[in-house]
């Protein structure tokens, strides 16, 4: 028996474009779902950063594919936006996929690693009083999983040395109101989930000292996390996905229910 994929639902609407994500199921759910972001440079359609399902599906854990508003419209508290009403759709939409609500995890590459790590800090309530049901539920998760994520943006490989991936058309115009608002260590507190980082020390793009700086923060907080560090592997390498299957067993560890 095969998995089961379910292409193009729309989770939510702005502007009026359709956001969608792909669900994925396994023949035997385990009842753990994983929302896998789509995304690249800040940037989401299907060809891009989609991570590969399977080390997931192999444990029976239904995965849910996410693309989100891309850069330069959107900046980045937008993009949480939306991934924050992607998780609020799968729990409303949960027992139709075979997914507990409260086990759900979530796992982003680079640019959706910053934003998983984003979304799950500034997790919020839902709103009992909202007409839309999706509103009604929280948008918290139960663990983060990511590779290489940028974590902070006002001390990028070294302290004091800042970076801008990009700035929005419209807002304001000072780079250290961004680069705080893009940072997931600013907005870290204790009621994060566990956190798993995967980070290669050769990685030219995003230094692995991010890695370092999120385990720090973590650590100050008293947040279980876990961080691998890969000798000599740079932004993305072949055979990457073989590391997926740890991602896999984080979220099976920590979403057990």
């Amino acid at each position: 028996m095969t998995h089961i994929a379910i292409n193009d639902v729309i989770y939510g609407r702005k502007y009026g474009m359709g956001l969608c994500l792909d669900i994925i199921k396994p023949p035997k759910p385990s009842g753990v779902g994983v929302i896998g972001l789509s995304s690249g440079g800040w940037r989401s359609f299907p060809e891009m950063g989609k991570p590969q399902p399977e080390a997931f599906l192999a444990r029976g854990q239904t995965v849910f594919l996410v693309c989100h508003g891309a850069r330069p419209r959107f900046y980045i508290p937008e993009i949480v936006q939306d991934i924050s009403r992607a998780i609020r759709f799968v729990k409303t939409h949960a027992a139709e996929h075979a997914v507990d609500p409260k086990r759900l995890g979530l796992f982003g590459i680079s640019s959706g690693g910053n934003i998983s790590l984003l979304t799950a800090a500034q997790a919020g309530m839902g709103d009992p009083e909202a007409k839309d049901p999706i509103d009604r539920e929280d948008s918290r998760v139960g663990a983060v999983a990511t590779f290489y994520p940028p974590t902070d943006l006002q001390n990028f490989g070294k302290p004091g040395k800042t970076w801008l991936p990009y700035r929005p058309p419209d807002g304001p115009s000072e780079d250290a109101y961004f680069t705080k608002a893009y940072s997931p260590v600013t907005h870290f507190t204790e009621k994060m989930p566990p956190v798993l980082i995967i980070h290669g020390d050769a990685d030219e793009l995003v230094p692995v000292q991010q890695a370092h700086a999120a385990a720090e923060r973590l650590k100050a907080l008293g947040v279980e996390h876990r961080i691998e560090i890969r000798p000599d592997k740079p932004h993305g390498w072949p055979g990457m996905e073989g590391e997926y299957a740890l991602c896999a067993e984080w979220f099976d560890k920590h979403l057990r229910g």
